[in-house]
């Protein structure tokens, strides 16, 4: 008699470790997978040119595949700080998956030394311009 109850007392302790370990992991798994991931910051590489008044503003930007599109704008504000947007649309369908460099280029009137500000996809990034 005493051997059986030994018995059932281990099978019970034994249930209870693998019950709690068993939703310990499952709790884990799912912090895991719910924490967001960071996108990198986009590859951008800017020349300038100033010719008689306009400033004309070239560069690549990385995208995954050939088939992205990236266009860009030009304002200047009320501050006369020119404000540079450059928007990457992802290619919708099939595409071969090999990073490109996509090129772009925009032109604006502005003062000589007027500042510039870049933003690619609504967010400011940092880009040394040459």
């Amino acid at each position: 008699m005493r051997f059986k109850k030994g018995i059932a007392a281990c099978l019970i302790v034994l249930g209870g470790g693998v019950v709690f370990f068993a939703t310990r992991t499952g709790t884990e798994m799912t912090t895991e997978t719910a924490t967001p991931e960071t996108e990198a910051a986009p590859v951008l590489a800017m020349t300038h040119t100033y010719k008689k008044g306009t400033h004309t503003f070239a560069g690549t930007l990385a995208a995954p595949t050939p088939c992205d599109q990236v266009a860009a704008e030009a304002a200047v504000g009320a501050d006369g700080v020119i404000t540079i947007s450059v928007t990457h649309t992802a290619a919708e369908g099939m595409c071969l998956m090999r990073a490109t460099d996509i090129p772009f280029s925009v032109s604006i009137a502005a003062a000589e030394q007027a500042g510039t500000k870049v933003l690619v996809n609504g967010v400011e990034v940092s880009v040394a311009i040459k």
